[in-house]
Order: structure tokens, then sequence, then C-alpha cells
């Protein structure tokens, strides 16, 4: 997602890039709960709520995933892309190159 932030933030507005944002979220969910179900070891099923695509997506948690996600971007990209490895002392350890 953090990669997606910055590819995004100069070209989408806010409210476009939590859209997006939410669509990878689906997207993510149901390819891994597609994988996970061949080896029948998917954990969810969403199969009793209305709005479920093949019981692996529900369009009701699709609010939470947006407010979610303007949370993650606001709060939490934002930080961790200003932590810098580079910028800690020098503690004895060498860098890979």
């Amino acid at each position: 997602m953090e990669k997606m932030y910055l590819h995004l933030r100069s070209r989408c507005p806010l409210l476009a890039r939590a859209l997006l944002y939410t669509l990878w979220t689906y997207a993510w969910e149901f390819g891994t709960g597609s994988l996970l179900r061949l080896f029948g070891a998917c954990p969810w099923d969403y199969s009793a709520f209305r709005g479920n695509f093949m019981g692996l997506v529900t369009l009701e948690y699709a609010p939470l995933w947006f407010l979610a996600s303007i949370v993650a971007e606001q709060l939490i990209i934002r930080s961790t892309l200003q932590l810098r490895l580079d910028n800690l002392p020098n503690l004895g350890v060498r860098r890979a190159l």
C-alpha cells in the first residue's frame, strides 16, 4: 500500500485513493480466499451475508474498509515513510549492498 500511496498521492485526491485501496483490499481478500479454498483452508465464509460474492467477500464491509484505508494512509503510511534506516546511528552493523 505504501507504493500505491507514493504513486497516487500527487495524481488522485484522498477519496479516490481510498476507493482504490478498498478495491485492492477486496481483490486481495478474494484472491487469497480463492487460493485457500483450493486447499480447503479458507477460514472465512461470507455466504450468509447479503452482497457476498462466492462467499469470499461481502459488500457489507466496504464502508469499514474505505474508512480504514483513509486512517491507514493518513496515520500509518505517512508515519512509516518518515522512518529511514539509513538515519540510524552506526551500531557496528554492516549494511548489505
